[in-house]
């Protein structure tokens, strides 16, 4: 979001990005919204929480017209705000590479490190926050509209930049490389379906409870990893 004058920029940016998000949940939460949680918020809603919470901050107040100039119009605005909240989950997804550099690096079998990571990962997506489920299902179910793919096409990238050298590594390790015609974005592109389709089978069928929706994130997170590579010419494959 862009810079504001006279004002602290980041705080307004982080109040508005917070609030809207606290609106889409609610109406995510009420049963008789439909569709995509956000469309119906009011921008002028928006501008009264936020001032609330900026006069607590010491910061000026903000208005409509404020919003119309600084950011552009409504959808703009929502936006913005939306992708601009999705951050820490990068920021998550960071850490977590992190951790498996270190447990790596310890002398954890990197299968184990893998499993951890595999049930860690699902395990946010059911257990977290419900909301954020939801609100995340019903982008994807309006990911017709332009402005929506954006979003999800902007979550996805940073994703992809933070996961794809991982990937990298783990294939070097098992002295493996891509398959003729695949890439490391086709890989992301496969852990990421399966991941989510875990989850999203999680939350509608009693059925899958959680352990067997980890075990079989595993599980199938392997067979997409030799499916998708080939051992790379004149190495031995590590397991």
């Amino acid at each position: 979001m862009s810079r504001v004058s006279g004002r602290d920029p980041e705080l307004v940016q982080q109040v508005l990005a917070d609030v809207v998000w606290r609106h889409a949940k609610r109406q995510v939460a009420d049963e008789r919204a439909a569709g995509l949680p956000w469309l119906d918020v009011r921008v002028s809603d928006i501008v009264d929480e936020a001032n609330e919470r900026l006069r607590t901050l010491g910061q000026p107040a903000i208005t409509v017209s404020f919003i119309t100039k600084h950011y552009g119009t409504k959808d703009e605005f929502l936006d913005l705000a939306i992708a601009s909240y999705l951050g820490p989950s990068v920021t998550d997804a960071q850490a977590l590479v992190d951790e498996m550099e270190v447990s790596l690096a310890a002398g954890q079998a990197p299968r184990e490190v893998r499993r951890q990571a595999a049930e860690r990962d699902l395990e946010g997506m059911v257990t977290g926050d419900a909301p954020w489920t939801r609100i995340w299902l019903a982008m994807h179910s309006s990911s017709a509209r332009q402005d929506i793919r954006a979003v999800l096409g902007r979550v996805y990238d940073e994703f992809d930049r933070v996961m794809i050298p991982l990937y990298e590594k783990e294939l070097a390790s098992r002295g493996r490389v891509m398959r003729h015609g695949l890439s490391t974005i086709d890989l992301a592109a496969a852990f990421t379906a399966l991941t989510e389709g875990l989850a999203m089978r999680t939350l509608s069928h009693e059925d899958l409870d959680h352990s067997q929706a980890r075990r079989l994130t595993a599980l199938v997170s392997e067979e997409i990893l030799v499916a998708f590579s080939e051992p790379a010419s004149g190495q031995v494959p590590v397991s």
